[in-house]
């Protein structure tokens, strides 16, 4: 964001895409108390699966297992390269 818009008044754009990720993820409520659209959403969103990995290191109850761990690690490696991309993107039109 920085090196598009130069400027610090840009943070505030940043700042509501992070609360969009969150929010649109099970962070305040578990699964399956969510309904209809919101459902879905998280259902779909990366962060999700991020969490439930997370999840399963600090929450007794949850066993670890393939089931619990793969879509956790497939959901950051998958964000790690699209934000690496982004980010070698961004770097190498600042050089221009």
């Amino acid at each position: 964001m920085a090196v598009t818009f130069k400027t610090q008044q840009a943070g505030p754009l940043m700042q509501q895409g992070l609360f969009l990720a969150v929010f649109l993820s099970t962070v305040y409520t578990p699964q399956p108390l969510l309904r209809g659209w919101l459902a879905e959403t998280a259902g779909l969103n990366p962060v999700t699966h991020v969490l439930e990995l997370a999840r399963q290191a600090t929450v007794v109850g949850i066993e670890p297992s393939l089931a619990h761990t793969l879509p956790g690690v497939v959901a950051l490696a998958g964000m790690g390269v699209f934000f690496g991309a982004l980010c070698l993107v961004g770097v190498r039109r600042m050089g221009r």
